[in-house]
């Protein structure tokens, strides 16, 4: 049954929590599992995406095989890269439910339509010193397609002309080739 009104619409997970690397390879997904009783922790392999960078496409699907690895055979730091999913009430449907092209098209839009603010922060400094010209930041507003996005970094007590390169960000669509199956990421 065709979507007629989107009552509400969430990216989950609300909040994102990356690590800069200097690897080519970011570091795969993995499942923290808490035992009960003890407290012990433990990362478990768990499925990672791969996007292609020029279309946003999910390409491929795979669980790491080896043990966790934070670095890379030079020595470099993995990046970690989140992935946010953007999921909808539709209608009279109290559950959420992934938001796809297919519901876009329902309601005469398309991913064209959808836009992206994205603040990265760095917040160490300022949480060591307490002052607010510590803080350092990038903010991209307007975002849309699957265009990959530099975010360079800036903060008031930086030298004049001087930044820090916070990664990229990169709109992955999931459905382009699989309709209603995948959600945005």
């Amino acid at each position: 049954m065709p979507v007629t009104d989107i009552h509400e619409i969430r990216v989950l997970p609300p909040l994102a929590i990356g690590r800069f690397g200097g690897s080519a390879e970011p570091m795969h997904n993995y499942d923290l599992v808490v035992t009960a009783g003890s407290g012990y922790r433990e990362l478990r392999p768990a499925e990672t995406l791969l996007v292609n960078p020029v279309t946003g496409e999910i390409v491929a699907k795979q669980v790491p095989s080896s043990p966790v690895r934070f670095k890379d055979g030079a020595g470099r730091v993995k990046p970690v890269c989140p992935f946010l999913e953007v999921w909808g009430r539709f209608d009279d449907d109290p559950e959420l439910r992934p938001l796809t092209v297919n519901d876009l098209a329902d309601l005469g839009r398309g991913p064209e339509h959808i836009s992206w603010d994205v603040l990265f922060a760095n917040l160490k400094m300022l949480r060591r010193t307490g002052q607010p010209s510590d803080r350092v930041e990038a903010r991209i507003a307007g975002i849309t397609g699957h265009v990959q996005h530099t975010f360079i970094g800036r903060c008031a007590n930086f030298k004049s002309g001087t930044s820090v390169a916070f990664g990229s960000w990169l709109c992955a669509n999931g459905w382009s080739a699989r309709g209603r199956g995948r959600q945005s990421r």
